[in-house]
């Protein structure tokens, strides 16, 4: 688990040019960060994956409703929808590995994790991952609203 910055500008493209352009920034960067891997690919195809689902269906949804409150029901929805979605994928992803090892370094982190199903995303999953979001959600809000401007004469000159 780890933060994702690099989901900003992703989401800054995608509200400004479309999910199409949000996904490219999001392929950019999984292969810019691809020869750095210690993960043998399975960390960078998950990150792939996660911000994918969180980005195109923010910036599809922001396309038909632009405006401050679409943007939000967007990356609320498309929260949840990340959340969703990396519970699944992690649980694949741990398929592989000694669950009892995994189980035993969550539990020494917090002790109420009991199994790797529902208590993980419980207590470590869900809160994780939304107060991720809500900090790259209040970063892109920040930036887009000082951005869009420029964006809008970018666009206007073409």
């Amino acid at each position: 688990l780890e933060f994702h910055f690099d989901e900003v500008p992703a989401l800054i493209a995608g509200f400004a040019y479309g999910p199409l352009s949000g996904f490219f920034v999001i392929l950019v960067k999984t292969l810019v960060k691809l020869p750095f891997t210690s993960t043998m690919g399975v960390g960078e195809l998950a990150d792939f994956i996660y911000s994918s689902v969180f980005i195109i269906p923010a910036a599809f949804m922001y396309k038909k409703n632009r405006s401050v409150k679409g943007a939000f029901i967007a990356l609320l929805i498309s929260t949840a929808i990340q959340v969703l979605v990396c519970s699944l994928i992690t649980s694949f992803l741990m398929l592989g590995f000694p669950k009892e090892a995994i189980l035993g370094m969550c539990q020494a982190a917090n002790p109420r994790i009991t199994s790797l199903g529902w208590t993980f995303w419980a207590y470590v999953g869900v809160p994780f991952n939304a107060m991720k979001d809500a900090i790259v959600v209040l970063i892109t809000f920040i930036l887009y609203k000082r951005l869009h401007r420029v964006i809008d004469k970018i666009g206007e000159n073409q």
